[in-house]
């Protein structure tokens, strides 16, 4: 109805006993800028993210500021920016999960140590996460009682002197050689999953 009446209003009439005129039908519109330039471009917000991003691995991950629930933010704000994706959980996981999975993992290795097979350790493993793993189940009853099985005690000291090393790598730290051929005993972790022999 607006654009036939806009179309025939050439000059001021009269309609249904309302006078029209050709400049009531120019839309009257108020633009003001509110905000900054960067929340409407995309990429400008995307590097802004990547950037706060560095300066927060550089500065606080040093000092151990920095979790991984911290980094997946930063990750998912920044995926969050990016107009091509949809579901930030195509690329990447939430910490919980990946702990969740962690504790499985770890938990079904020290099954395949109770029947006598000596488990690897990844180098993708949350060494932090499989040693406290360890260390609870060495100290439960049913871990206790496991643990006066010398072959089995010695196959779990190996796998957690292993993780301690690993860490102890990922962080850039040097094991001592002076602690023995293992390197790792001066650990209080390892020490505890030792002590529940």
């Amino acid at each position: 109805m607006y654009l036939i009446l806009k179309q025939a209003v050439d000059r001021p009439m009269k309609v249904a006993g309302v006078l029209l005129r050709p400049e009531d039908f120019l839309v009257k519109t108020i633009v003001s800028w509110s905000g900054s330039l960067d929340a409407t471009d995309s990429q400008m917000q995307q590097a802004r993210a990547i950037q706060r991003m560095q300066t927060i691995m550089q500065y606080g991950q040093p000092v151990g500021v920095v979790t991984p629930t911290n980094i997946f933010n930063m990750l998912q704000n920044l995926i969050d920016m990016d107009p091509d994706v949809d579901q930030t959980s195509k690329f990447i996981t939430t910490p919980e999960d990946v702990q969740l999975s962690e504790l499985e993992e770890q938990q079904s290795e020290i099954v395949r140590m109770l029947n006598g097979f000596d488990v690897p350790v990844s180098p993708d493993d949350n060494d932090a996460i499989h040693l406290q793993v360890i260390e609870e189940w060495a100290h439960s009853p049913q871990g206790s009682e496991a643990m006066k099985n010398p072959g089995f005690a010695n196959l779990m000291n190996k796998h957690a002197s292993i993780h301690i090393q690993s860490e102890q790598m990922k962080n850039g730290i040097k094991t001592q050689n002076a602690q023995g051929s293992q390197g790792s005993l001066g650990d209080p972790r390892a020490a505890k999953v030792k002590q529940a022999v």
